[in-house]
């Protein structure tokens, strides 16, 4: 009976804060749990990041969801075999944590933007203000995750933290002295704290991968994060809808500046910085804030669209590592690598190898792939009646014919 009481209250509350103008929701919902709460402390908060259940389902308190009406949990579906989550909208939630009972209720409403407010409510301010900062401090700390900056926040993406674990250095076709120059300018970096502190240099670094697309960035910023196991922050934009791109660099670089040592990834940078965000960008990343402990690895398949004052200053980016076409040698590696990966009816020839690699000159690594790729799907197709060295090499003229087309397309039309 008290439950059905109790519950009823609740329903009662977000029925009637919700009904309020929007400006006087969190008010209303307040001043609400004052009723039904008498004598106990209520702290209140707007931070997106503060995660109860995810601190529960960690071990950490144990956190139910208490039966209401108007309880409200979003189910997405992640894709295949990758289940489903929850997003809480509007619930309260119960909560024991070191021998303490708290309720924490969940408010999302609209005013004029998302809004979302948080209330814990505790025996007094002491408990719910340590209880707070306990699962913040938690909630804070990336584990076993890539933290992915878009649309003006963050999130924390378990699949692309397992993506990096696998890739590596190992895998990785480049010239080998570029492999291992790279190799050693990070981990010395990282290493490397004392000896900057010591001579009394910035303890920071920034790194600028160039190169056409296709020729091994992307795969060489996961192996080098992989290799060093510091927190990575990865920027896919700096807009979004409800903030301006100044408020979401200086939200990038001052959550980079709270996790060194960390990696700070800028993929396509020449995309990310425009002239609207260039002087204030500038100011994070080489300005009066200190960025120590953050090692920035920056991408662009267009170095000429980047401004001298990001690509040319040393403070800014002193390292610059140039991602060309595969040589010959690279070539016939990676061609060797890609057809130890296919099933051993589909493999061709030591000496197969060498004449692909020998007649795919100027072919990208992802053109490369692409090659063994198309060919498999073909081979599928033929139901394996067609060599698939025949088919290999049609298809390094079909592939051959894309690339001049898209060239071409690239340079735009003849003007007399």
């Amino acid at each position: 009976m008290q439950r059905k009481r109790e519950q009823g209250r609740e329903a009662e509350l977000f029925g009637d804060a919700l009904s309020r103008r929007p400006n006087a929701v969190a008010y209303e919902t307040r001043r609400a749990l004052t009723e039904i709460f008498p004598g106990k402390s209520i702290l209140e908060s707007d931070d997106d990041d503060f995660d109860v259940r995810a601190f529960g389902a960690a071990g950490l308190a144990t956190v139910e969801v208490r039966p209401s009406p108007l309880a409200e949990l979003l189910t997405r579906w992640r894709g295949p075999g990758k289940g489903c989550s929850e997003r809480i909208e509007l619930v309260m939630l119960g909560v024991a944590w070191q021998q303490h009972p708290l309720f924490v209720v969940v408010l999302s409403y609209f005013n004029g933007f998302p809004r979302r407010r948080q209330f814990v409510i505790a025996d007094t301010p002491a408990i719910a203000s340590t209880f707070f900062q306990t699962v913040r401090e938690w909630c804070h700390q990336p584990r076993r995750e890539v933290l992915v900056f878009s649309e003006g926040s963050w999130t924390k993406s378990r699949e692309l933290f397992e993506s990096i674990s696998r890739t590596t250095f190992l895998d990785l076709i480049l010239p080998p002295a570029l492999k291992v120059e790279i190799q050693r300018d990070i981990t010395q970096f990282i290493a490397s704290r004392e000896v900057y502190e010591r001579y009394r240099v910035p303890w920071k670094r920034g790194i600028l991968f160039v190169g056409a697309a296709g020729n091994g960035k992307t795969h060489c910023v996961k192996a080098a994060i992989n290799l060093i196991k510091v927190p990575c922050l990865y920027v896919q934009s700096f807009s979004s809808r409800w903030d301006t791109e100044q408020s979401n660099i200086d939200a990038v670089f001052g959550r980079a500046r709270e996790l060194t040592p960390c990696c700070l990834v800028l993929e396509d940078l020449d995309a990310l910085v425009n002239d609207k965000n260039r002087s204030f960008f500038l100011n994070q990343l080489d300005g009066f804030e200190q960025n120590t402990g953050i090692l920035t690895i920056a991408t662009t398949n267009h170095p000429e669209r980047l401004d001298p004052a990001i690509a040319n200053r040393p403070s800014r980016f002193d390292r610059k590592y140039h991602f060309v076409l595969p040589a010959p040698a690279e070539r016939a590696a990676y061609v060797a690598y890609l057809n130890a990966r296919l099933a051993e009816e589909l493999r061709v020839s030591p000496s197969d190898e060498k004449t692909i690699a020998a007649r795919t000159k100027k072919f990208s690594f992802a053109y490369l792939k692409e090659l063994f790729v198309s060919s498999m799907v073909r081979w599928m197709a033929e139901s394996g009646k067609v060599a698939m060295m025949d088919i290999l090499l049609e298809q390094i003229v079909l592939l051959r014919s894309q690339m001049s087309e898209r060239a071409a397309a690239a340079e735009g039309p003849d003007v007399d």
